[in-house]
Parts: structure tokens; sequence; C-alpha cells
């Protein structure tokens, strides 16, 4: 005998109010992680507009500009979608960007001044390699600049430069470093190099005296330690950063006339230590440079790379400004750019052209 029963309708699962279900989600869970940014760079700009000296305020302007570029998009979406109060979260952090690097994206056409000799100029932090060497070495030949001043030097980098460079850099100031690559300095000219003086805090320095053409110019070729110490169970630091700016500071004040500071500054525009330098000195890429700057880090080399990651070789392009030129008023800046590779190294050279009197 059949069962005539019929079958109960197993329960369907609404697929499409499920994907309602998650879309909506989504949307909150956007909308809040927006409000939580605006609500950061807010405070953040409200904190360093009043000058405050707070730890996280220095954090957070160690990571600039990237961090103010979702803002370019937020604001204008928030005003389209009628979102009033995101839209007034993420404004400060768009106007800071707009008001701090707009002018990187106006021409800035410069004619040298009368009776200057011109020069150019290369700051390249060469990662303390000591193997994969010929990259970096291609970079420096072809930037074919008549000064370069080289951070993280190391004795195999020394050694292949004093060999291979001697030609076209007949002047050579190398102080590589044997206990740790990362200390070492260095200095390749065409034009005499009358003194020479390295020192160390944590990083390397290095000030040179150069004759260009019966013209002398000071350089400093420095390096200060970055903030972020985990190596050193701290955080975040900018103590030992500000030490050696000090003491750069104090030696270029008994400088006068044409002077240069050059080299990987780890720092951004936004933190106390470049508005330290830039009250006394001129930016150079800020006044003939295009663009952001951007020159760290460059993982395109696997040799560059902190961890054995592929993916960093499409993906690690550089997104913070760290590699600065200042120079003083008896030094005009006439063009910067950044170069377009690394060479093998985390960080991409910076290549400027300069006339002195």
């Amino acid at each position: 005998m059949t069962n005539s029963h019929p079958r109960s309708p197993r329960p369907r699962v609404c697929t499409a109010s499920f994907s309602r279900r998650v879309l909506r989600a989504g949307r909150q869970l956007t909308g809040i992680a927006l409000g939580a940014y605006g609500v950061v760079t807010t405070l953040w700009f409200a904190l360093k507009l009043f000058k405050v000296k707070w730890t996280p305020v220095e954090m957070v302007g160690s990571l600039f500009p990237l961090l103010l570029l979702p803002a370019l998009l937020i604001a204008p979406v928030s005003l389209w979608r009628r979102r009033r109060v995101l839209l007034l979260l993420s404004l400060p952090a768009a106007l800071t960007f707009i008001v701090d690097y707009g002018e990187f994206f106006v021409p800035h056409p410069v004619q040298a001044e009368s009776q200057r000799v011109k020069f150019r100029f290369l700051t390249y932090n060469i990662h303390a390699e000591s193997v994969h060497l010929q990259g970096m070495m291609e970079v420096i030949r072809v930037a074919d600049a008549d000064v370069v001043a080289l951070q993280e030097l190391s004795p195999a980098m020394a050694e292949v430069l004093a060999a291979q460079l001697k030609e076209q850099y007949p002047y050579q100031a190398l102080h590589p470093n044997f206990d740790n690559p990362i200390w070492g300095q260095g200095v390749l000219s065409r034009y005499p190099i009358v003194e020479d003086e390295y020192w160390r805090i944590s990083l390397g320095h290095q000030r040179v005296k150069l004759e260009i053409d019966g013209s002398p110019l000071v350089l400093y070729n420095t390096h200060p330690s970055h903030p972020f110490r985990l190596r050193e169970g701290q955080l975040f630091d900018v103590q030992p950063h500000r030490r050696e700016v000090d003491e750069v500071l104090r030696r270029a004040a008994d400088d006068t006339g044409a002077l240069i500071i050059a080299g990987d500054f780890n720092m951004t525009d936004q933190v106390d230590d470049y508005s330290r330098l830039a009250q006394r000195f001129h930016d150079a890429y800020r006044e003939v440079g295009w663009g952001l700057g951007l020159t760290f880090p460059d993982f395109s080399a696997a040799s560059a790379q902190p961890v054995d990651m592929p993916v960093l070789t499409i993906i690690g392009r550089p997104v913070a400004r760290l590699d600065f030129i200042f120079h003083s008023e008896a030094v005009q800046a006439l063009a910067v750019r950044v170069w377009s590779t690394s060479g093998g190294s985390d960080h991409r050279p910076v290549l400027a052209e300069f006339a002195v009197r």
C-alpha cells in the first residue's frame, strides 16, 4: 500500500534576501570604516594645528601623504551621495592634501641666474647591498651626475666603485662600514673634494667640501635613523632621529655660502624634523619637482624585499618621500626628479640640477 500523504515542501533559502543582507552589512562596515578614517584624520589635523606633542600624532605624520589620498575620493563621493557627516570628516584631510601637495602638480619653469655654474647631483640609498651591485652601478652611470651622495655603503660596493668608476669620478670619499654596512656613507665627485669628515650617532653621516669650478660647496650626506624601532622593543620613538638632525643643523650653522643637505632622512614632510630643516633651507623637490616624489619602498627587486614574497615584486612600489635634498640661498635649484627605477635598492634615487655662483 503506497503512502498517499503528499511530501512537505523543503524550505528554500532565499538567496536574494541573503545577498541583500550581505550588501547591507558591507555598506554598514564601509560606512563605519570611512567614518573612523575621517575621525582619525580630523583629530590628527586638529592636534597638529595646535602643535600637540604626542607620539600618535608624529607616528601618523610619518605615514603621510599616503593616508591623505583616500580623502580625495571620499570627499567628492560624500558630496554626491549627500553624506554630510562623512563629507565634513573627510574635508580636513582632502584640504590638507590640496594645500600641502597641490603645488607639486604645477609646472615650475626655472632659468639659471647669470654667472652661475650648473652641476648635477644624485642622492641614493644603496641598501647596504653586497651581492647584487651591478643594477645600482648602472643607475649611477646612466644618471651621470657630477656629484653623488650614497647612503648605506657596503665594503663590497665601495670596492667596486673605486675600481669601476674611478675614471668617471676621480674624487671619491668613501666610508664603508665593516661592522654594519647600513652605517656606510660615500661621495663620488668630478670636482675636487678638499675636506671630508665622517661621523656616526646611530646611522652614518658625512660632510665634504667641494670646489666646483672655483666655487666652494659644502655637502652634508646624511642618514638619520627611522623612528619605528620595533627591533629595540619600541613601536615608535622620534628622539634618536631628532638628535641626528640636531647635530646636522648644529654643524651646518657654521657653514656659510653654498650648502646642500641630502640623503635618506627616514621622515616625511609632515613631521617636526622636516619643518626644522625647511625653516632654514629650501626643499629642492618642493621648489621645482613635479608629482609626489615618492622614493620608498621599491621592492621590485627580490634582493630589496624584507621578506621573500614574490607578490611584492608586483605591488611593492614607493608610497612615501623619504629622500630629500635641501639647499641654502647660495644654491639655485633648476630641476629635480625621482629616478624611474631603484636599480635593486629599496629606495629610488633623486637626481637634481643646481647652479652656484
